[in-house]
């Protein structure tokens, strides 16, 4: 795995500050930040971002899972150019959001254009029980094909400062997580 080089895709917000929080000693490599919305990206002026579903979203947040995937369709030449030269691949977002949770749904792209992918999710806390078991049965399905698959449980948190204190404490476990898993087989 020497020659392998790595991509961090940050999708959705919480994605975005699940990057954020790797060790940067870590992260050589490239960091890109995609999202529908784009006062969101634009919060992250020296990064690399891609505004996706901008003709039918017109840079607002995304209404829907099915959006951000089409969304993700429409973008993905860009995408592609963006990961060019990559071959290791790593997803953060959290499943319980418009946008991160098509995050199953970029892996499945990825995998097809033959990249190693991993996954790191934060599971929603979700009342909905079908969108629930919707997207455990889409992360299931990929892990066999998934380098690195690991989600974390998001207990709901009813105030800023809990949704902080749970955000700090997931970060750094994915961070530590992803890091020693796809790092141990390329020693510096």
């Amino acid at each position: 795995m020497g020659t392998d080089s790595f991509c961090f895709i940050g999708l959705g917000d919480t994605g975005m500050r699940l990057v954020q929080a790797l060790p940067v000693d870590f992260l050589r490599d490239k960091r890109l930040y995609i999202d529908t919305d784009s006062a969101t990206l634009a919060a992250q002026p020296n990064a690399n971002t891609l505004l996706i579903g901008q003709k039918f979203l017109e840079g607002g947040a995304s209404p829907s899972i099915a959006q951000t995937i089409k969304a993700i369709n429409m973008a993905e030449k860009e995408l592609l150019a963006e990961l060019e030269g990559i071959t290791q691949v790593v997803i953060l977002a959290d499943l319980g959001g418009e946008t991160g949770g098509a995050a199953p749904y970029l892996a499945e792209l990825l995998l097809k254009r033959r990249f190693n992918v991993s996954l790191a999710l934060i599971a929603p806390f979700e009342l909905d029980k079908e969108r629930d078991h919707s997207w455990q049965r889409r992360v299931n399905a990929l892990r066999p094909t998934l380098t690195y698959c690991e989600v974390f449980d998001s207990p709901f948190q009813d105030n800023k400062k809990g949704r902080q204190t749970l955000i700090h404490r997931l970060l750094k476990d994915v961070s530590l997580r992803v890091l020693n898993v796809l790092m141990a087989d390329n020693p510096h």
